[in-house]
């Protein structure tokens, strides 16, 4: 039922929180009407090579907040384009990967041939779903089997960019971002 989403970012360098003035670095951004995105942008304070801690909370009807949670993610900013987000929990990053039931590879690709591949023996895909960096829809896939656990697509078409590839396995849907260079 949110309408919207707000972003909390605060910069690290080394890991460590980054202080200015003794104060932390800390930027609130809310996301437009009716998304869960947000686009980063250089004017906001993330350079190439920053590195950032990210909490997201929903904003409901009336400007109702939620609560930021506890969890944190990091994202480090490189070129134009931030890296996937990673968990960082006591120095790794299994536990992010192991709770995800799938994978893209390669990402970032260069010729737009991608592979999504189920990580759980028992998980399989029902649809793929890739849309470009406003929504627009530029593949769709669903199927009908019940034993999908791999598959191949040729985005070779689409133009350099930030994409979102969505996924529903199991009946839960799951979505990150891919970058063709």
């Amino acid at each position: 039922g949110a309408v919207k989403y707000q972003w909390r970012f605060e910069q690290y360098l080394n890991g460590q929180p980054y202080y200015v003035n003794g104060n932390p670095v800390v930027i609130e951004q809310y996301g437009a009407n009716g998304s869960r995105d947000i686009f980063a942008q250089a004017s906001y304070g993330f350079l190439p090579g920053s590195e950032w801690r990210v909490k997201i909370r929903p904003v409901f009807p009336n400007d109702v907040h939620g609560d930021y949670g506890t969890d944190e993610q990091c994202v480090k900013f490189k070129g134009t384009f931030t890296a996937i987000p990673i968990w960082e929990e006591e120095g790794s990053n299994t536990d992010m990967v192991l709770a995800r039931s799938w994978m893209v590879y390669p990402n970032p690709s260069i010729d737009g041939q991608v592979q999504i591949v189920t990580l759980n023996a028992d998980a399989t895909m029902t649809q793929v779903r890739v849309q470009d960096a406003s929504g627009r829809l530029i593949h769709n896939w669903r199927s009908e089997e019940a034993e999908v656990s791999t598959m191949n697509l040729n985005l070779s078409t689409t133009s350099p960019g930030m994409y979102w590839i969505s996924v529903e396995i199991n009946g839960k849907e799951e979505r990150v971002r891919w970058i063709k260079q």
